[in-house]
């Protein structure tokens, strides 16, 4: 940990240099107070900080642990029950037809069958357009590696937590204290045409496949959230 603060301090050091040139300040306005709260000799901010972060580390370490042993037993526990629900499909099958309710619990399938497949249709032309804009976007900046990023984006932005913020948001921060002011507006601009065009998208195609207008559609994905 300390060699990488140590990396960490130098790379910013420099970025603050360029963003004093560039701002046309006086050597050290920035970078100055930065070196001084990073200093990891005698008792400087720096080693408190690191101290502090190294605490924070071991402490968390066990509930990091029982978080990951969770999830893998949650993760076992469905594989077992899916497993167990594929083999008694036709008695599940036989219980709901005798049920009391199977009008309902038939129609409640039949709607989350349909919803179901509308959302998996979205997600996939949205990140098929994603794929499309991003590269084209990364392109236009300049970047060697726009085709293959672009594709990684898009293919991020379909999962359901994440998105294209995930990568473009800490790209846009890291550009910004590099000083190229041109990079992070256009990184911004990216992003704003990626969000509206799912924002869009989602409630258009989700609302004409499961008999919603794009305002009703628009207004229940947010209420649901």
């Amino acid at each position: 940990l300390p060699g990488i603060w140590e990396d960490c301090s130098e790379w910013f050091s420099q970025c603050c240099t360029q963003l004093e040139e560039g701002l046309s300040l006086s050597r050290g306005t920035i970078s100055g107070p930065l070196a001084r709260m990073t200093d990891l000799s005698g008792d400087g901010p720096g080693a408190d900080t690191l101290s502090g972060i190294i605490d924070g580390l071991m402490n968390t370490a066990l509930s990091g642990v029982k978080v990951a042993v969770e999830v893998l037993v949650t993760f076992f526990i469905t594989i077992g029950a899916t497993l167990i629900t594929t083999t008694q499909l036709e008695e599940i099958k036989k219980a709901r037809d005798r049920s009391l309710f199977r009008e309902e619990i038939n129609r409640v399938l039949r709607t989350l069958s349909k919803v179901g497949t509308a959302y998996g249709k979205t997600q996939l032309y949205i990140m098929m357009i994603t794929m499309a804009i991003c590269p084209a976007g990364l392109t236009l900046l300049q970047n060697p590696y726009a085709v293959l990023l672009g594709i990684l984006i898009g293919l991020l932005d379909a999962l359901p937590i994440f998105g294209v913020g995930t990568v473009l948001w800490p790209w846009i921060a890291v550009s910004a204290l590099s000083g190229k002011l041109w990079q992070p507006i256009g990184l911004a601009a990216l992003y704003g045409l990626s969000a509206l065009v799912r924002e869009l998208m989602e409630a258009h195609y989700m609302g004409e496949q499961i008999g919603l207008n794009a305002l009703e559609n628009l207004i229940s994905m947010y209420v649901g959230m």
